[in-house]
């Protein structure tokens, strides 16, 4: 239900060393490598540090230092990479109340200052508060109610009927801003989200809201392509994380959510990244599908930010500006241009040119 492989590979390539089998010595030295690598990281646990990244570097350099001096004793070097490996599982890795492996990653739900997370790797994928837990939920991290993303789908509830399609389940915060009368359609890659929203028991937003909203499981570009529905609304929500779906944000992709928009739809992008600048990007599709694009940076001082909510960044785009007068109208909405460069197309995308 995890990925453990890599760390084993890691140990275990140590045995390719040269002399191996001939040289078995080193247990001792092994161990004690191992004491002095963690100890950077065990000082800032017992300081209680705010943040343990200066001592997981510190640790890692020193890891590296002690093994390249090792490479020549394979069973130290062996015993200084699986003992410091066992340590930072044991101890750095909080307990998780379910993992879960699939095709496109390891999930893992955890409780942590207060919230109820599901990750997808290191990325945080969607949250709840642990105080709304067995009752209606409140929608938090990037789907709070002042954020660019929830007045987005509030915008629509004046639409008698508002046809409303979400890529990327997470933990299927948004369908509590869903409005009687309203349709609604949840497309997610991965089966193993949708169990874990809707049947694991962890969180409560499908089951109080959104349990009869259908989720179409397999790759949302293909699955609309296929489709005849059409949107007031198609929120594009899968770009959180440091593995992002290029061939969603390509001008052939961008084609079909066209079709599949009403007359005067709105495409709405979430786009809040680490790792990512992906505002230029859209802004090359917009321009070369002459799109009106928008995009708001929602960052909050910290005295303003309620329990659980982020930051996060939000672009809008629609082929004419009716469908985006309610939504521009108020926020921090700016227009956005676009520069010379090629747009991303399912013949040509560079990643490397969008890391921040």
């Amino acid at each position: 239900n995890d990925v453990y492989e890599g760390p084993i590979s890691l140990v275990a390539c140590t045995f390719l060393l040269t002399g191996v089998l001939r040289r078995r010595q080193g247990l001792t030295a092994g161990l004690c490598g191992a004491v002095f690598c963690a100890a950077p990281m065990g000082l800032g646990l017992a300081i209680g540090a705010d943040t343990l990244r200066p001592y997981a570097i510190a640790s890692c350099l020193t890891f590296f230092l002690v093994f390249w001096k090792a490479r020549q004793n394979p069973v130290a070097a062996c015993v200084t990479a699986g003992v410091v490996l066992i340590l930072g599982q044991t101890f750095l890795v909080p307990p998780a109340l379910w993992k879960e492996r699939s095709f496109f990653g390891s999930y893992t739900v955890l409780d942590r200052d207060g919230l109820r997370i599901m990750m997808h790797g290191t990325t945080a994928h969607g949250s709840e508060l642990l105080a709304d837990i067995g009752k209606k939920p409140t929608p938090v991290t990037y789907y709070s109610s002042d954020g660019p993303l929830a007045r987005i789908v509030m915008a629509q509830a004046s639409r008698p009927q508002a046809r409303i399609g979400i890529v990327g389940l997470g933990v299927g915060a948004l369908g509590c801003y869903r409005q009687p009368g309203q349709v609604w359609h949840f497309y997610e890659i991965d089966a193993a989200v949708d169990r874990m929203a809707r049947d694991s028991g962890l969180f409560d937003f499908m089951r109080d809201c959104s349990a009869d909203i259908p989720t179409h499981i397999g790759d949302a570009r293909v699955t609309l392509a296929g489709q005849d529905l059409t949107f007031d609304l198609l929120v594009i929500d899968a770009y959180s994380s440091d593995a992002i779906p290029v061939h969603l944000m390509t001008t052939d992709a961008m084609r079909i959510y066209r079709q599949r928009l009403a007359p005067d739809g709105v495409i709405a992008f979430h786009i809040s990244n680490r790792f990512f600048d992906l505002q230029p990007v859209l802004a090359r599709i917009a321009r070369d599908l002459n799109l009106q694009i928008y995009s708001e940076l929602y960052t909050p001082r910290p005295d303003e930010l309620r329990p659980g909510e982020l930051p996060s960044q939000v672009v809008v785009l629609s082929p004419g500006a009716d469908g985006l007068k309610k939504i521009v109208g108020s926020g921090g909405w700016q227009p956005v241009h676009a520069d010379a460069q090629a747009a991303w197309s399912d013949d040509y995308s560079n990643v490397l040119g969008a890391l921040r």
